[in-house]
């Protein structure tokens, strides 16, 4: 009776140390869906960066707002997976002394979904990115963009440049 005992606890370890693969895991490492790089530069001295303050970003189509930067001269929104755009409103002096000042970003493109592995699953690509400004009703305090990539596959380098 007890080396049978035995026998069925080495089949059910067994069975449990196999159904655990490598490719359970997910790495750190591992590439996901990339964010849209935004720099922003002076529109004077266009080689220069520039942080923004008090900018808040808001997706269009959300109530709450994404988040407020300040003082950042570096900032990575996502994308939508499931819909060929993403719209943000970019609101330059939120809540401060200042006049606050509203443009839009729209950012139309092609989803590529690539498999990554059981553990990690998908990661979209965006290809052939087309980005807009459309100022707000107060003027426009984006002064000019620079689309540095029409494909969006990491976060290694900005994708675009805002100069302000």
């Amino acid at each position: 009776m007890p080396r049978t005992l035995l026998w069925v606890f080495a089949a059910a370890l067994s069975v449990v140390v196999s159904g655990c693969e490598r490719d359970d895991i997910c790495a750190q490492s591992t590439p996901t869906t990339p964010l849209l790089i935004i720099e922003f530069y002076d529109v004077d001295n266009q080689t220069d960066l520039k942080p923004v303050t008090n900018l808040l970003v808001q997706a269009t189509d959300v109530e709450e707002p994404f988040q407020l930067f300040n003082g950042v001269s570096r900032i990575a929104l996502p994308l939508k997976t499931n819909e060929l755009s993403t719209a943000y409103t970019l609101t330059l002096n939120a809540g401060s002394e200042q006049a606050e000042n509203t443009d839009e970003l729209v950012i139309d493109y092609e989803t590529l979904e690539e498999f990554i592995s059981r553990a990690c699953g998908f990661k979209v690509t965006y290809n052939n990115v087309e980005i807009m400004d459309i100022p707000g009703t107060d003027g426009s305090w984006i002064q000019g963009l620079n689309q540095e990539q029409f494909n969006i596959t990491n976060e290694n380098e900005a994708h675009l440049f805002i100069f302000h």
